[in-house]
């Protein structure tokens, strides 16, 4: 794959590393750290604070990233990678990199979805993280499961 352009190094940079590079009168730079920033927003702001629902970032003129709040959880946010009539294959695969970038910003902003088997064993290890022992949080979900069926 060819040498990522500036603007698509740009994404794997930390924001501190944008913003000075932002503060030199870096333009590409800037564009980066403001998508980061709204996308962030969205993942931290209520929807009444914040009247966007969906956020557009454009990778390149073929490759666009949706972000949209989710309707029964605001906070969070899902992407969606728009495919235009004449995006190419390679077009996508180039972005690749910025792409992943932009969803491990997600999981580090939000944590995974909260649904399926991923959602439970994440909400388990935050349970577990605010010192639970795993033999507590099964002791407590045995007793709420028992009162739940009545057994």
């Amino acid at each position: 794959m060819p040498k990522a352009s500036t603007p698509q190094r740009y994404y794997t940079l930390a924001d501190q590393g944008l913003a000075g590079k932002a503060r030199q009168g870096d333009t590409a730079a800037q564009t980066v750290l403001e998508h980061r920033r709204t996308v962030q927003r969205m993942c931290t702001t209520t929807k009444a604070a914040s009247s966007s629902r969906d956020y557009c970032c454009c990778l390149t003129e073929d490759v666009r990233l949706h972000f949209r709040r989710g309707r029964e959880k605001p906070k969070h946010i899902k992407t969606f990678l728009e495919i235009r009539e004449l995006t190419s294959l390679e077009a996508v695969k180039q972005q690749w990199e910025r792409i992943r970038t932009w969803r491990n910003l997600l999981l580090e902003w939000q944590g995974p979805a909260h649904s399926g088997t991923n959602g439970l064993f994440y909400q388990l290890h935050l349970k577990q993280q605010r010192e639970r022992s795993y033999a507590a949080i099964a002791e407590r979900l045995n007793l709420s499961m028992r009162s739940s069926l009545q057994i």
